[in-house]
């Protein structure tokens, strides 16, 4: 069930919309000097200083999709599972019959 949006300030909106710009600048001011993990950290710790209530960030599953800015920040909750062996999903599968068609 979709739900109304709730007001952020111009800051915060920017964060929302343009999350990519704000790893750039920080992979750019780092001039290479950081490696991957103080990077990640680095990053981790601005979008924690500047999203202060995670609450208003988009979530994924309550909006519709149409509406959703390209390259936007989005919450979404869900699993991240392991397995052993390859899983095939039918919407990516394509079968072919012996004769090509």
């Amino acid at each position: 069930m979709p739900v109304t949006a709730i007001p952020v300030s111009e800051e915060m909106n920017a964060v929302i919309r343009h999350p990519i710009q704000i790893v750039d600048s920080i992979a750019s001011n780092s001039n290479g000097q950081l490696g991957c993990d103080q990077l990640l950290e680095s990053v981790k710790r601005s979008f924690v200083e500047k999203l202060a209530d995670w609450e208003q960030v988009p979530a994924l599953h309550s909006l519709d999709v149409d509406n959703i800015p390209h390259g936007s920040l989005v919450r979404m909750r869900c699993m991240v599972q392991d397995v052993m062996e390859p899983e095939w999903f039918v919407s990516t599968v394509r079968l072919q019959s012996s004769d090509g068609s």
